[in-house]
């Protein structure tokens, strides 16, 4: 699979971090949690390009899967 990568940002403007980890195959996880809105979104992508997004609202509770 190889070595995997990890990076974690912090947006200046909600305060949100974005974490993300990319592995030697090319699948990857990107977290985002916190912030002012409370949000959480998870994307996954898969070595062969395949992705998946979870968004779970802060403030309704609300989950959403998208798969484009």
């Amino acid at each position: 699979m190889g070595d995997s990568t990890t990076t974690t940002e912090t947006n200046p403007n909600d305060g949100s971090t974005r974490t993300t980890t990319k592995n030697g195959d090319g699948s990857s996880v990107e977290t985002t949690t916190g912030g002012s809105s409370g949000n959480t979104k998870v994307k996954v992508r898969s070595a062969s390009g395949d992705s998946a997004t979870i968004f779970i609202s802060g403030k309704t509770g609300e989950i959403k899967v998208t798969r484009p």
